[in-house]
């Protein structure tokens, strides 16, 4: 995994691809919104912890750890951010954007194209989906639905052979607590 992670952040390579504005209550083949490469970007680029103090910084709140992708697991909260292949886990108790549905191994051998890979992992967040909203009581399945990403041509020939599937709000909105605990 971390070769992955190291090859897409010095390439820029494509690293994984999504579909977005998935609702809950559609089928696998009627989903809204379109696909997108997500690209890695290296981190001296854009992170300001590599940036050199000066006499006239004030201290500030730590950097967040940001959290490959695929290293993810069921149930972590997380916030997007600027490098999409990356995430910063929260506590769930705080304002996150995406919960983690779910990390998949896939078995395939051959890249099977992005269209394939984009229904297969859509079957399989849809899955994950209806299987966590059994457990809500509260009525908000309505305003969840789910986000899957999976890899691209790029990072499926460095070896990433995963879907993640994470649990979101539909109307934009923060989720303020764990839903799959």
């Amino acid at each position: 995994m971390l070769l992955l992670a190291v090859a897409g952040i010095t390439t820029g390579a494509a690293l994984f691809a999504s579909h977005h504005g998935h609702e809950p209550a559609t089928d696998a083949g009627t989903t809204t919104g379109g696909a997108g490469a997500i690209g890695g970007v290296n981190p001296s680029d854009t992170d300001p912890s590599d940036a050199s103090p000066s006499e006239d910084d004030t201290p500030s709140q730590p950097v967040p750890e940001k959290t490959f992708l695929t290293q993810l697991s069921r149930g972590d909260c997380v916030n997007s951010t600027t490098q999409t292949s990356y995430y910063v886990v929260v506590p769930c108790s705080a304002p996150h954007n995406l919960q983690t549905l779910g990390v998949f191994g896939l078995d395939e051998y051959m890249y099977p194209g992005d269209a394939t890979l984009g229904l297969q992992a859509n079957s399989v967040c849809l899955r994950a989906f209806r299987t966590a909203a059994v457990n809500w009581s509260d009525g908000a399945g309505g305003t969840l639905g789910y986000l899957p990403r999976w890899p691209s041509s790029q990072a499926w020939a460095a070896g990433s052979r995963s879907v993640v599937c994470f649990l979101r709000s539909t109307d934009g909105s923060d989720l303020e607590e764990d839903r799959l605990g």
